[in-house]
């Protein structure tokens, strides 16, 4: 939905598409239809899991519109191991949520890349992602976000609600964008 106070709009949205990409024996599997998104590193011997997740930001904020604040919410759901930081990264290459898989995301580039720290309780988690909806609105490339552990050499992941989940009335990925068009 879309609302404004006279000069700013804001433009909310639960997500379009979600899946989990796994590493390994693994990689050529599809886990799109997963209750849960996971990212981290499984055990010493892998798997590493990922996650892309969509919003359809180019259908409704115009290219070269000015970003104010962008946040994404995300329910933690479960933390094994210690919480890892999580780097966010957007996504230019086309991707489908049944259809995606580690081996095919390679296509999937992402870019500006930064790290946030996650809680050590579960819940909901507002990251801020300004710099990454700001670069889809300016070249009007708009796949969504990859999100991956910041250190994935270390045993630690984490899985956040998908929607998907039994839950996803609440606790599905949320995207709140307050820009001027």
């Amino acid at each position: 939905s879309c609302t404004g106070n006279g000069t700013a709009l804001t433009w909310n949205t639960y997500t379009n598409e979600d899946a989990t990409i796994i590493s390994g024996i693994y990689a050529g599997s599809n886990y799109g239809s997963d209750p849960r998104l996971q990212v981290g590193l499984k055990s010493v011997i892998g798997p590493t899991a990922k996650f892309l997740i969509d919003f359809n930001v180019s259908n409704y904020i115009p290219q070269g519109a000015n970003v104010i604040e962008a946040t994404l919410r995300l329910y933690l759901e479960e933390i094994h191991g210690t919480s890892p930081a999580i780097y966010i990264g957007w996504v230019t290459g086309s991707w489908g949520q049944s259809s995606v898989t580690w081996n095919s995301s390679a296509s999937a580039s992402y870019y500006t890349a930064r790290s946030h720290s996650l809680p050590s309780s579960l819940g909901y988690v507002y990251l801020d992602v300004t710099p990454e909806v700001q670069k889809m609105v300016d070249l009007g490339l708009n796949e969504g976000f990859k999100i991956w552990s910041a250190n994935e050499s270390t045993v630690a992941w984490v899985e956040f609600s998908s929607r998907e989940n039994p839950n996803s009335s609440s606790r599905s990925a949320y995207l709140v964008v307050e820009y001027t068009p």
